[in-house]
């Protein structure tokens, strides 16, 4: 975990759950900044991920992006070009909440700056879209919680999923019975090229100069300028969570919508740094094993030194299996057929004939018969042609806003996900078994 907390006996609060926000006030809508009624945004953090979510954003019917904050002037050069001269273009964040006619902030910063900046901007009276991670460190979560509910302002997390029309489907598919009692989940993320190992290229131009370094540092450790750390800021436990906080946290928040859980009790894993051998400071393969009360067991894993197995979740139950990618799913129905053959050989000739008889076996086996298989798909969804990409989740943010609503990933199911991300990342690096009490919210190793 980050420095500065406790090791051994570590407490997190993780937030109260639903019942927290169930008595926040009513969600108010935006101020109706223009004659048109165009929701006004502005995006803290205009890097990789920020540039992404204005695009998005940008799709969404009469949405404005009017403004843009980073701490390295290349990303507000880039703002420039994608939102034209008129837009404020800031390293200080801060002045994006000052503007009144802004109604809401996308925070697409590095981890360790999610908290800090959507607090700012709830206590400003923005909506707010966070990136995920929702957190960095498990003492986060509860703040921010309380901060929503006070603020009675639309706050959703960023693991975009959770909006997709495949996964909806799967999850009423779960919730009608097709998948029977489920028990097991096994999940992949694998990558293998520099890009999904986030060594990504350094700008020429980046220096102190051009990049505002203690802005950037915020309450991580102080130390020399290093322009690694803010172009590769996620392979560092300072700024980013690795590979449990930045993409099986997708994998888990997908889980947690459509079977409908909380976080987990237990929490392992293991892994390491096996072929990535720069400075960085997380590991670059882990596999984690979740346990829920519900009755469910999760195998997850993810690397970024072999990408056969790409990213898919299986979620097995005892009449079915939905195979899960972010593009759409399959469902195999389970068509078990027991050996019966094989588990009464070693009975005499009398008793075995007499049982096969009995479950319609013929007394001579076929050897020509051949198995039956034991799963049929029954079910396929793929993606509908569209002529522009879809931003389903940025569009269920901006609804949100626009009617009042609750987003379906509201702050507690976003810190409910970072949770599980943060005890799998503590679980590698004590080589310990970690636990979640869903009474008092409170992790222990």
């Amino acid at each position: 975990m980050t420095e500065g907390v406790k090791r051994r006996e570590f407490l997190g609060q993780a937030g109260k759950g639903a019942a927290a926000l169930a008595a926040a006030p009513a969600l108010r809508g935006f101020a109706q900044g223009a004659p048109s009624g165009a929701l006004r945004l502005g995006i803290i953090g205009f890097g990789v991920q920020g540039l992404t979510d204005a695009n998005a954003a940008l799709r969404v019917d009469n949405v404005s992006v009017v403004a843009a904050a980073s701490c390295y002037d290349g990303h507000l050069e880039r703002a420039k070009e994608l939102l034209g001269h008129s837009a404020l273009l800031t390293r200080d964040y801060r002045q994006i909440l000052d503007r009144k006619d802004i109604d809401a902030v996308v925070v697409a910063t590095p981890d360790h700056w999610h908290m800090p900046a959507a607090l700012d901007a709830l206590a400003a009276g923005k909506h707010v879209y966070c990136e995920k991670p929702l957190t960095h460190t498990i003492e986060e979560g509860q703040p921010l919680i309380d901060a929503v509910k006070k603020s009675g302002r639309v706050f959703q997390v960023g693991s975009q999923h959770t909006s997709s029309p495949h996964i909806i489907e799967a999850r009423q598919l779960i919730k009608d019975g097709a998948l029977g009692q489920v028990t097991q989940v096994k999940a992949s993320w694998d990558e293998n090229n520099e890009v999904s190992a986030w060594s990504y290229p350094v700008p020429p131009d980046a220096s102190e100069k051009t990049v505002d370094w203690p802005r950037f540092l915020g309450k991580a450790p102080k130390r020399p300028f290093d322009a690694k750390r803010v172009f590769r800021w996620r392979t560092y436990r300072d700024y980013g969570e690795g590979l449990a906080g930045d993409v099986l946290v997708h994998i888990i928040t997908s889980l947690h919508f459509m079977l409908d859980l909380d976080a987990p009790e237990i929490a392992t894993a293991v892994g390491g740094r096996l072929y990535w051998k720069d400075d960085r400071d997380v590991y670059d393969t882990i596999t984690a094993g979740l346990e829920y009360p519900e009755g469910i067991v999760m195998v997850l894993g993810a690397q970024q030194n072999n990408g056969y197995d790409s990213t898919q979740f299986r979620i097995m139950g005892t009449k079915g299996t939905l195979v899960v990618t972010f593009a759409g799913y399959t469902l195999y129905a389970e068509t078990p057929t027991p050996n019966w053959r094989y588990s009464t050989n070693p009975w005499p000739k009398a008793a075995r004939e007499e049982y096969w008889k009995n479950k319609g076996l013929p007394l001579e086996a076929d050897p020509q018969q051949t198995a039956r298989p034991r799963f049929k798909e029954v079910k396929k969804y793929e993606p509908p042609q569209a002529t522009r990409r879809p931003a389903h989740h940025m569009q269920h943010f901006v609804d949100c806003i626009r009617n009042g609503k609750q987003p379906v990933q509201d702050v507690v199911m976003g810190n409910n996900a970072a949770l599980t991300a943060h005890m799998t990342n503590l679980a590698y690096f004590d080589r310990k078994v970690v636990r979640f009490d869903r009474r008092t919210r409170k992790v222990s190793v």
